[in-house]
């Protein structure tokens, strides 16, 4: 994992902490002990150290985009902070699970989905998909280990499973956004799909100046969308930007953004690839 070290006197800390991300966990050592940094610091190293990115966010939970970057040797911010919130009992949600016997199974886009309908009823007695790791971990978690796990919403790892999609209908769990992106690439592949609003994202925008950027990753065309758009995303507009697939670049683009590379693959490796390249570049 990379690191962002300060060094001075305990009267600038304060200061100096300001644009840092809190949410990492953080060490603080006093005395002559801290002379001995220069010598160990070779660990501190990597293709992107001295690199300062922003990894924009959709969904909370940890990202693995950014872990990976930091451990690449980046300072990543990761921004907006997200919290999801599951809707009240007597919402849309409730109406659909009443009635969940009618679908074939139920789709799970993200953790934060899990959770909410989870919290509605105890057990599920249908098929269950997950798109993605983190849906995946979050019904193992819960104890429902069968589970067809898609390894992303992209086309190609949607229609990897088609056969599976071919009869019945299925119950899409989203937040009160949706997931048009996904629902759209099941439909192509001929699945029939319902969506349903169970939980509803509260972001939370850095109030402080951000400190100079490098590079704007995107890693999902809701994750542009909401870092890009509003008076937040004005000052981001100049940047570069790194992207994973075409529908968010698009999504940059529409919101203004100026300079937007597209990853050659929808995958997170590609776009990690992407980004050491175009810091390369800089």
């Amino acid at each position: 994992m990379s690191t962002n070290a300060i060094v001075g006197p305990l009267a600038i800390l304060l200061g100096e902490i300001q644009n840092i991300d809190l949410a990492i966990p953080a060490l603080v050592i006093v005395g002559d002990v801290v002379g001995l940094r220069e010598r160990i610091a070779w660990f501190e190293g990597g293709p992107l150290a001295g690199r300062r990115l922003l990894v924009a966010r959709a969904r909370p939970g940890l990202s693995a985009m950014a872990a990976e970057l930091r451990a690449l040797g980046a300072e990543v911010l990761e921004i907006p902070e997200v919290e999801a919130v599951s809707l009240d009992r007597g919402s849309s949600i409730d109406k659909a699970l009443a009635r969940l016997h009618a679908f074939r199974g139920i789709i799970f886009g993200c953790a934060a989905g899990v959770e909410a309908v989870l919290s509605h009823v105890p057990t599920l007695d249908l098929p269950v998909i997950a798109v993605g790791a983190a849906a995946a971990q979050a019904l193992s978690r819960h104890g429902i280990k069968s589970v067809v796990a898609l390894r992303g919403a992209c086309q190609e790892a949607v229609g990897e499973q088609s056969r599976l999609f071919q009869e019945g209908s299925f119950l899409l769990v989203t937040a009160e956004e949706g997931r048009p992106n996904l629902r759209n690439e099941l439909t192509k592949i001929g699945a029939e799909v319902e969506a349903v609003a169970a939980y509803r994202y509260v972001y939370g925008m850095p109030t402080a100046p951000l400190p100079p950027i490098d590079l704007v990753v995107l890693p999902s065309s809701s994750a542009a969308r909401t870092i890009l758009s509003g008076d937040f995303g004005q000052a981001l507009l100049a940047l570069p930007m790194a992207a994973i697939g075409p529908q968010t670049a698009a999504a940059a683009r529409q919101c203004g953004a100026q300079s937007v590379v597209l990853a050659e693959e929808d995958n997170v490796a590609s776009l990690v690839s992407l980004v050491r390249s175009m810091m390369g570049k800089l």
